[in-house]
């Protein structure tokens, strides 16, 4: 009888395992979660971070460009063209030339074309904004992110990935007797 009573195990004895072996998946899948949050958002912050100031010194080089042009133009005309020399010797000393009204012009920047720009930078510069917010106004998202908490963060995760894992191939969680 004996016997018969260990070979027959309830139904529900066998469901009652399934709860542990779900909170196991559950913590294995938390922890992966926050382990690829520590490992992927301080390197794509930084990316793009570097984005803008690439953006930045870009547009520099454009302005400087422009500038050179405009300066390598003027110092042609200085050199081969004797009315520029005097029109604009005139406008240094304030002087307008005999029979004719003077009126200084002043150069502009040229404007950059915004069909150049390329619209899958547009969106990752919109989701490293976006990101930026995030950690602004929700500290939880700032955990993964700030040097200071990060290492804390994929210690705790590995942590927690590696019991479940453990407790997972022990066949779930211990009996509670």
């Amino acid at each position: 009888m004996a016997a018969e009573l260990s070979l027959d195990v309830p139904t529900t004895l066998r469901r009652t395992h399934r709860g542990p072996t779900v909170l196991c998946w559950l913590m294995l899948l938390a922890g992966g979660a926050a382990l690829a949050a520590c490992l992927i958002l301080p390197p794509w912050r930084e990316a793009h971070e570097l984005r803008a100031e690439h953006a930045a010194a870009e547009q520099r080089l454009a302005e400087l460009e422009h500038r050179l042009t405009v300066v390598t133009q003027q110092v042609e005309h200085l050199r081969n063209d004797p009315s520029y020399l005097e029109r604009l010797a005139r406008q240094e000393f304030g002087e307008p030339p005999p029979d004719v009204d003077f009126t200084p012009l002043e150069l502009e920047p040229a404007a950059q074309d915004p069909a150049s720009e390329d619209a899958p930078a547009a969106a990752e510069e919109d989701t490293g904004d976006a990101l930026e917010q995030a950690a602004q106004r929700n500290p939880i998202v700032s955990v993964f992110v700030l040097d200071e908490t990060r290492p804390i963060v994929m210690v705790m995760s590995g942590a927690m990935m590696l019991v479940a894992l453990v407790l997972l191939l022990r066949g779930g969680a211990p009996d509670r007797r």
